[in-house]
């Protein structure tokens, strides 16, 4: 694939499960210094391969994924600005997003044991990560002659 080390394919893009604890913008900052930025899962079939993924990696914590309400309260958007609107794909866990303590404003995968269901954390807690990478040039390569 067109991936980079460590990167593996699916669909459009490149992914990549880390291992070490970050905050949601250390983490942020790892994908972006990558290339990327944190995982956006928008359907059922990339959310399994994240979890695919992240399992290999340890399944029993949890991932901090590509969204938040950082700008407005109960406003979850991807971080590519693009809205979480109702009806699509959102799997959170029963309960979330809670806010809770009015300090949860970040978007995480939970572990294994909680079905891998999305939760709000606070922002400033260390979780593992998962990156992306847009595939450039995959879908319409040719060569100048």
């Amino acid at each position: 694939s067109g991936c980079p080390k460590g990167y593996q394919q699916h669909s459009h893009n490149c992914y990549k499960a880390y291992n070490d604890e970050k905050t949601f913008d250390g983490a942020a900052a790892a994908c972006q210094g990558d290339g990327g930025s944190l995982a956006i899962p928008l359907d059922p079939a990339t959310h399994k391969f994240l979890i695919y993924l992240k399992n290999q990696v340890d399944r029993n914590t949890g991932f901090w994924l590509g969204f938040d309400d950082l700008d407005r309260e109960g406003d979850w958007r991807y971080i590519n600005e693009m809205s979480l609107r109702v009806g699509t794909f959102q799997p959170w866990y029963p309960g979330q997003p809670s806010n809770y303590n009015n300090d949860e404003d970040c978007g995480m995968m939970f572990q294994e044991a909680k079905h891998n269901l999305w939760n709000d954390s606070k922002c400033s807690k260390k979780f593992k990560f998962i990156c992306q990478i847009y595939l450039r040039g995959k879908l319409f390569s040719y060569k100048i002659c």
